[in-house]
């Protein structure tokens, strides 16, 4: 044997301990590979089986309905809100807008009745001459359904230009006619078209209509006539005003506390209507 050759007992040994390590090696790689495979067949397992009890679904459900049913009833209460306060705008609109018709119209007024002789009238002053009441009294003008005469006036309009009619003749010079002008409080609401407490309503009872057929006042002595006054005027028909909505939203609430027996109103001024 030479020096420094290792031996046949020597290279046994060798490879008997390399063969050694190769097992523990590839025991060591098996049972590595057979952890990792439980592993992952755990978690996947786990993950498939994650999710919420009933409990879980019924408690979430329930917050989501109150969160719902809160959000929606603070959406109806700002709709709610914002319509109100639109109506209320454009009924003040609407409302400038009718005074300032009125208004206009009583400028052009030849004649404005006073309370006493607009409805079932009150006792006029000594020095007055007694009027014919235009609704409910000696005329024979009708109030339409649930309304109140509140002011009734006449004005002077112009003759229609095709007015060919033999009545017409008797305005050829003059080219005007009266025409009875009344505002309403109505309370009449048919198939409740209209939101609000009450209206505002304007009806015109004319001698001719825009065609130069002969109007509502028909055959009605003029209100200036030798026969008739102004205060003393009655329609000689029958005659409901076809009137016309103005302003809705109109409060018609009576006063709580009316005028007692010895109160008066001011100096100029009279109840109207009576």
């Amino acid at each position: 044997m030479r020096l420094g050759q290792p031996s046949n007992s020597d290279c046994m040994a060798r490879a008997k301990t390399v063969d050694n390590r190769r097992s523990l090696l590839h025991r060591f790689h098996g049972t590595l590979r057979w952890y990792l495979t439980h592993l992952m067949k755990g978690r996947s397992l786990q993950k498939s089986t994650a999710g919420f009890t009933l409990a879980e679904l019924l408690i979430t459900l329930i917050i989501s309905t109150i969160i719902i049913v809160g959000l929606l009833t603070l959406v109806v209460d700002l709709v709610s809100s914002n319509r109100k306060e639109l109506a209320r705008t454009e009924t003040q609109r609407e409302m400038s807008i009718a005074s300032e018709y009125m208004s206009s119209e009583l400028r052009e007024a030849a004649y404005v009745y006073t309370g006493d002789c607009l409805w079932q009238g009150g006792t006029p002053a000594p020095d007055i001459q007694p009027c014919q009441w235009l609704f409910n009294g000696g005329g024979i003008l009708q109030v339409p359904d649930d309304s109140v005469p509140v002011i009734a006036f006449w004005k002077l309009d112009p003759l229609p230009a095709n007015c060919n009619i033999a009545e017409c003749a008797n305005y050829a010079v003059a080219q005007r006619s009266y025409t009875l002008v009344v505002y309403f409080l109505s309370e009449d609401n048919p198939d409740n078209r209209w939101d609000g407490q009450a209206r505002l309503t304007r009806a015109e009872l004319s001698r001719f209509t825009a065609t130069g057929e002969l109007g509502d006042l028909g055959t009605s002595p003029d209100p200036n006539s030798t026969d008739t006054t102004f205060r003393q005027w009655s329609s000689a028909t029958s005659v409901t005003p076809n009137d016309a909505v103005l302003v809705d939203y109109v409060d018609a609430t009576a006063d709580q506390q009316d005028l007692q027996e010895g109160q008066e109103c001011p100096d100029r001024y009279e109840i109207t209507p009576s």
